[in-house]
């Protein structure tokens, strides 16, 4: 689990936070610094006119030196209510007129107070703010009337102070600005518990659910689903998150399906295979027999005036009986996994010699068989017998296929470049027929699997077929263009050339 730090909550609750005392408190520090500034303007210029006046007051005071009337003109400006103290004093500190203050705090600490504030010493003027007071540090130079008493000097000859006391509209600013901050405050926490809020109910919650859910996934636990409803996108990827658990157990059920498909098929095999073996060790005897008695049936039948034919067909039987020995062997290599003899055999030639074993069925049908040769030798390597049961089995599901009617069987052969550069040999077996459904054609070279109808197919030709030809080193398979239904099905095998001479021996 993430720490809380690293959480995506803690992230936005604080960026909410200092969005909300940006978007908050910037207009309100800015609306309490303008009025601020108006109040502290509006503060001055009222204190800078009661100082002039004083000072306009006591200017014909000053110049008579008339001390009485000085005393008197401030104590006059200094029971005025809004004033708390008119005092001046000399710039060492001494004071020369000050009537008493309204409130009990001495003077002379406030004088030395302003006296060592800068910049006082400079002879400018300045403001301070002193609790509920506003007070006005004035510099009083030499005018022209006084050069006549007084030698010319840049710096002040006295200070004067006026100290204004704060109104109830000053008093009622504080509550103002005060209120303002509070409101702030206040709007700011409000603000962030709502949306805090809003994010645990609308955002927060679902995510926990998506996360548990994905940690189900990742526990390898199917089973669960994501409850959010709404039109908004938590909501649009806890759907899509179901449908996509919905077609994860689909295929973990086609999959159980398929191994469990697959382990049947397996045992099925493997006693078909004991079941092979067990017939073709029956078959071989009786085969044997039967080639034993006619080649004797030849012999004796060599020394009379027969016709050519009937010595024919007894060597079309012993051939054939040869075949039969050849398959049954090839079985029991097949079902006991022995070592494979390859050799170097023309396809023209197997081709051939499966149409002329296949002569008797295809003259019951109204079917015209085209085969095109290749023009030299197609050479390969591998076991003629085996070879010629994959040609008949091809030719054979053709004619299965035409189902008695008209039709057409193409065999052709055409040498092509592999994908590594090297020669192959492409067998192409064409028909007429119905076709292959588009449903059914991944099934095709499966065991047992068979489209005939009426029980006439046991579905191993074409497994058969496919395992021979892997066996080859080559691959078998149908062509997509012509296999839809009512087109005719295509056949191809491509197997590697050799540039071996054919072998003509029996195997």
């Amino acid at each position: 689990m993430l720490s809380r730090l690293q959480s995506l909550r803690f992230r936005l609750m604080a960026l909410i936070t200092i969005l909300l005392l940006l978007v908050v408190g910037t207009p309100v520090y800015i609306l309490v610094h303008i009025v601020d500034e108006n109040f502290r303007t509006s503060y001055e210029n009222a204190l800078e006119t009661t100082t002039q006046a004083i000072y306009q007051a006591l200017f014909n005071d000053l110049m008579r030196h008339d001390t009485v009337a000085i005393r008197e003109t401030l104590e006059e400006f200094a029971l005025r209510p809004e004033i708390y103290l008119v005092q001046l004093y000399r710039p060492s500190g001494e004071v020369l007129f000050s009537p008493p203050p309204k409130r009990s705090r001495s003077p002379v600490v406030e004088t030395v107070a302003l006296r060592r504030a800068p910049p006082v010493s400079s002879g400018e003027e300045l403001f301070v703010r002193l609790g509920d007071r506003y007070v006005h540090h004035h510099p009083i130079f030499l005018q022209q009337e006084c050069l006549s008493c007084h030698r010319p000097q840049s710096h002040p000859i006295a200070f004067m102070d006026v100290q204004l006391l704060l109104g109830p509209s000053a008093r009622f600013y504080g509550f103002i600005k005060k209120f303002s901050v509070f409101s702030a405050l206040f709007t700011v926490g409000m603000l962030w518990i709502l949306l805090n809020w809003l994010y645990e109910r609308q955002i927060d919650v679902h995510l926990r659910k998506i996360v548990g859910a994905v940690e189900a996934v990742d526990g390898k636990r199917l089973n669960v689903h994501i409850d959010i409803s709404g039109k908004h996108e938590l909501a649009l990827l806890g759907r899509k998150f179901n449908q996509m658990i919905h077609r994860l157990r689909q295929a973990r059920e086609k999959e159980e399906q398929f191994l469990q498909e697959q382990l049947t098929r397996a045992d099925r095999l493997v006693t078909l295979g004991e079941v092979a073996a067990e017939i073709a060790h029956e078959v071989n005897n009786p085969a044997a027999i039967i080639r034993s008695r006619s080649e004797y049936l030849r012999e004796e039948l060599s020394e009379y005036p027969l016709p050519p034919e009937i010595l024919e067909d007894i060597d079309t039987l012993i051939r054939q009986t040869d075949r039969i020995a050849r398959t049954t062997q090839s079985v029991l290599h097949y079902a006991r996994k022995f070592p494979q003899k390859f050799s170097p055999v023309d396809l023209n030639e197997l081709i051939r010699q499966a149409l002329r074993v296949l002569a008797p069925r295809i003259r019951h049908y109204p079917v015209e068989v085209n085969f095109h040769p290749h023009s030299r030798p197609a050479v390969v390597r591998g076991n003629p017998t085996q070879l010629e049961q994959v040609f008949c089995n091809l030719i054979n599901n053709s004619l299965d296929a035409l189902d008695g009617g008209n039709g057409c069987i193409d065999i052709a052969i055409r040498q092509v470049a592999g994908t590594n550069g090297h020669p192959l040999y492409r067998l192409m077996f064409r028909d007429t027929g119905c076709g292959i459904p588009p449903e059914v054609r991944e099934k095709i070279f499966d065991p047992f699997f068979t489209t005939k109808r009426n029980g006439r197919g046991t579905g191993l030709g074409l497994f058969i077929v496919r395992n021979i030809v892997q066996r080859h080193g080559g691959r078998v398979y149908l062509d997509n263009q012509d296999a839809s239904a009512g087109k005719g099905t295509t056949f191809i095998i491509e197997l590697e050339a050799t540039d071996e001479p054919p072998s003509h021996s029996g195997d």
